[in-house]
């Protein structure tokens, strides 16, 4: 009967060690596998901050829209 071959990383190959994951020996490997094989989302862009005006200004829009 031969021994099973000891589990390796499937990023880079090395051993799992300690590692809780069944897949993957650290965090960036596993980053690392997930960012080549994801698609990255075009033409998204992440909100600045000066993107959120607060509930006031939107306030103060819409008293300037009243007819009276």
């Amino acid at each position: 009967m031969t021994a099973e071959p000891e589990p390796a990383c499937h990023t880079c190959g090395g051993a799992l060690g300690n590692s809780p994951s069944d897949f993957w020996c650290s965090d960036p490997c596993q980053a690392r596998w997930h960012a080549e094989r994801s698609v990255p989302l075009v033409g998204y862009r992440e909100p600045r901050s000066c993107d959120f005006r607060g509930v006031g200004a939107y306030a103060a829009a819409a008293r300037s829209l009243r007819p009276w």
